[in-house]
């Protein structure tokens, strides 16, 4: 008869055998694989086999349970919900001092897992790019080129509209690390372009943002500072940088960073700066709404970098050489004018360049317009013979479509 009681009891589920008060075979049913071993997942398993008993009414003995497993939680998470679990019984029977003491190691426990800065940083630089000139389509790409070297852990978030020639789009949007955004879909179209690229800050997916120049690239002397700025204790929620003699503005409005998801209410912000008619077809716009804005609250909290004036509160970290060389410096532009002859007034032309057979960019100018700007790094590239560059006249010809209709366009002459 005993043979058979055991057999019963052997074929029956732990939470079964639990509700019959056999302890000792439903730990060891379900949890007998486990073993003494350590590590998230039997913490899970120990948790649910707790709750199994405690599920019955059995207060008492689920109690004993979390005295017996309590040494063995590796993890301060499910730590904590057991010491919480340990602290209501404690207080259930009376003992106060003792489940006081395990509700503030269930604390403690919580804020060891909740409460750690973690290491791992979801950050983006953020840009806007709007209009078909070379000067910012292309050394934004040169930016799209060296940010995996210099920000190998950071998205590039390119804001745009429907001015950006479609080319440079598809070219963009070809890099995995790459986020377009168009301002239609943000509903943003009622603000300068300058002022697309701090709508990033309502993105949460995002603790670090980033705001820089289409047109200066991104460098090793930007991502030290970074770097010193993040890895201060005091956690400073936002950053400026200014080194060049003719950064007065209090921020540059592309060389400042924020953290901490610090000003989600950026677009509230926007909003009440252009309902005052402030001047926003000046291309100092941007500088002007972070003054008035944003610079009474940064300023309580920031990291301030200024190596060439060394204003109040800013510093320089002695490790980095101060610039004299305004290519090398942060924020630096670095462009080479190009200057086009031989195109009467009125007749547009086109430029090309290519590598070997691939076609790099192309971009139709006004033939008013006797000059473009490239980043001097294309034009290195077209000296050494990596790049080629051509030029070609258009002229507008009228041709018929299907429906009989005429449609003037440019061809090459």
């Amino acid at each position: 008869m005993k043979h058979s009681i055991g057999k019963v009891l052997t074929d029956m589920n732990w939470i079964e055998l639990l509700k019959l008060g056999e302890w000792e075979i439903a730990e060891e049913k379900y949890l007998g694989h486990f073993g003494g071993e350590v590590s998230r997942e039997h913490d899970y398993h120990r948790l649910v086999f707790i709750q199994g008993v405690l599920n019955t009414g059995s207060e008492d003995v689920a109690l004993r349970y979390m005295e017996k497993y309590e040494p063995l939680f590796l993890d301060n998470e499910h730590k904590g919900l057991l010491l919480g679990w340990m602290a209501r019984s404690l207080w259930k029977r009376g003992n106060i001092f003792d489940g006081k003491a395990y509700g503030q190691k269930a604390l403690k426990s919580y804020d060891g897992y909740y409460g750690k800065i973690s290491t791992k940083i979801n950050g983006c630089i953020s840009f806007s790019l709007f209009g078909n000139n070379p000067k910012y389509c292309e050394t934004l790409m040169l930016n799209i080129e060296v940010a995996p070297n210099i920000y190998p852990d950071y998205k590039l978030l390119v804001y745009h509209d429907d001015s950006v020639p479609v080319a440079v789009l598809k070219r963009l949007h070809s890099f995995s690390y790459v986020s377009l955004v168009h301002i239609n879909t943000i509903d943003a179209s009622k603000y300068p372009g300058s002022f697309w690229r701090f709508l990033a800050l309502e993105d949460m997916r995002f603790d670090v943002v980033l705001m820089r120049d289409a047109d200066s690239i991104i460098n090793d002397r930007d991502r030290t500072l970074v770097n010193v700025w993040l890895s201060s204790s005091k956690r400073e929620r936002f950053h400026i940088v200014r080194e060049w003699y003719t950064h007065t503005d209090l921020i540059l409005a592309g060389m400042w960073g924020v953290r901490d998801r610090s000003l989600v209410g950026i677009r509230g912000m926007m909003d009440s700066y252009i309902e005052s008619a402030h001047a926003l077809s000046n291309k100092h716009a941007d500088q002007w709404f972070l003054a008035e804005k944003v610079w009474p609250l940064l300023k309580t909290s920031m990291v301030h970098h200024d190596s060439v004036f060394d204003s109040p509160g800013s510093d320089w970290p002695k490790e980095l050489s101060r610039s004299i060389d305004p290519r090398d410096r942060v924020g630096g532009m670095d462009m080479q004018i190009f200057q086009v002859d031989g195109i009467p007034d009125g007749v547009n032309y086109e430029i090309f360049i290519s590598e070997g057979v691939n076609l790099v960019c192309s971009y139709r100018f006004n033939g008013s317009q006797k000059s473009f700007e490239l980043p001097m790094e294309y034009q290195r590239r077209l000296q050494s013979g990596r790049y080629e560059l051509k030029i070609r006249r258009l002229i507008k010809v009228s041709l018929r479509d299907k429906h009989g209709g005429l449609q003037e366009t440019e061809v090459p002459m």
